[in-house]
């Protein structure tokens, strides 16, 4: 059996999060401490190529980027800014896309261990309880994904979500259909939070509609259930599955934004290039992917990193897609 973070913890004494600290240098760890986990690490075969290399202060120049589907745009601009970042910093990012596999994400790391200086880990599919151990490799920091134990970089959902909706209910929408990203998905999870939250107007009511695939075939399939809502408007649960709804809209002769107003969310590229173009929500992505590149270079360079959870704000883009609720005849 793999000898794992916990075993060189309870070797060392210490908690996990104590040893994960020591290997990544993500946070304050007194020499004892770190010679002691040191010491376990050795006598346990725990990431031995790894620890050697960063004992012999030797450096690779090169980052390791974790993807999970590099057909979404939006992990294209991720990986556009943090290319162009490391590049300004003197280093090379290596990138690798999983296919949404979680188990490829620690067998990524591992691979990448002695090659790189440090990860950016995008949007993590690994479940929250395994995120710390993930950093045993070497310095990692989070993009778009939260973690008491690594450190990240996120946008402002929760703002985004709302000026959304506080734009379709400015346009008189009363009945918002949301189709759900996948049960499993944390930032589907992130949006559901953010969406119960809301303090809505009285008559103002969202329904979800199902849940789909965060990619553009699930928009397509998930067109269906938007019809059958009856709903005024629907929030999307990102511009890809936004995508795939206009054009299963569009098939069936739903006119957008005339029958329905659509939004969704991120601003990838290709967002404003719909017909009609997409209303959306714009994260910083190339900004949040170049904070994250700092941050870590600063981890692994060993300078201090007084915030290590950093919130980016969004905002609202609006575009063709969305019009206000035409008013009822009154009768004569």
């Amino acid at each position: 059996m793999a000898v794992t973070i916990r075993d060189v913890a309870r070797r060392a004494g210490v908690s996990a999060s104590t040893a994960s600290r020591a290997f990544t240098l993500s946070g304050p760890v007194d020499p004892e401490t770190l010679e002691r986990v040191r010491q376990a690490a050795e006598e346990l075969g725990y990431a031995r190529n790894n620890w050697a290399s960063s004992l012999r202060g030797g450096s690779t120049k090169k980052l390791a980027m974790i993807v999970p589907d590099l057909t979404n745009p939006f992990f294209a601009d991720l990986v556009r800014g943090a290319q162009a970042r490391a590049h300004e910093l003197g280093y090379l990012v290596l990138v690798a896309d999983t296919d949404d596999d979680p188990r490829a994400e620690s067998e990524m790391l591992e691979s990448f261990a002695d090659r790189v200086d440090g990860s950016l880990l995008c949007t993590p599919r690994t479940p929250e309880d395994q995120l710390g151990s993930l950093t045993s490799q070497g310095p990692t920091v989070l993009l778009h994904h939260t973690s008491d134990d690594v450190p990240y970089v996120i946008s402002d959902v929760a703002q985004g979500v709302g000026l959304l909706v506080d734009n379709l209910v400015a346009l008189g929408h009363r009945d918002i259909a949301y189709l759900d990203g996948p049960q499993e998905s944390w930032s589907a999870q992130l949006r559901r939070t953010a969406l119960d939250a809301l303090d809505l107007p009285p008559g103002v009511a969202i329904r979800t509609v199902g849940q789909v695939p965060a990619r553009f075939e699930g928009g397509v399939a998930g067109g269906d259930l938007v019809v059958a809502s009856g709903a005024t408007a629907v929030l999307a649960f990102n511009d890809v599955v936004a995508l795939g709804l206009l054009h299963r809209l569009a098939a069936r002769g739903v006119r957008v934004p005339g029958d329905v107003s659509v939004v969704g969310f991120d601003d990838v590229p290709v967002a404003a290039m719909a017909t009609p173009a997409l209303t959306t929500v714009a994260q910083p992505l190339v900004s949040s992917a170049r904070a994250g590149v700092d941050m870590l270079v600063d981890l692994i360079e060993g300078r201090p990193v007084p915030d290590r959870a950093v919130v980016l704000p969004t905002h609202l883009v609006v575009r063709q897609s969305t019009r206000a609720v035409a008013a009822p005849e009154r009768a004569a």
